[in-house]
């Protein structure tokens, strides 16, 4: 019975730490690193960040994001390869 409750501790500690450890390190490594097309660098490639593309101002670093065909414009055709990513169109925005 004492064995018992010894594993119930530990296993709580060790899931405990994994929930603190996970919840503070996710926003630290979403800000350090943004992927191509992640214009609002929230770790996501969706429709958000289509529509940002599209209504336009965007700083520099969201302009370089956001040009995920390379051709040195930040646009609608752009905006339109992240829209095919996210609905699984395609399933990458590297060429």
């Amino acid at each position: 019975m004492k064995r018992k409750n010894i594993m119930k501790r530990t296993v709580f500690t060790v899931l405990s730490a994994l929930a603190v450890l996970s919840a503070c390190a996710l926003p630290a490594a979403a800000s350090s690193y943004a992927l191509p097309g992640d214009v609002n660098r929230d770790g996501k490639i969706d429709t958000t960040d289509a529509r940002m593309i599209l209504q336009g101002d965007l700083t520099a670093e969201q302009a370089a994001l956001g040009d995920v065909n390379h051709d040195g414009k930040t646009d609608a055709s752009d905006a339109i390869l992240i829209l095919k990513y996210d609905v699984g169109k395609i399933d990458s925005l590297n060429k």
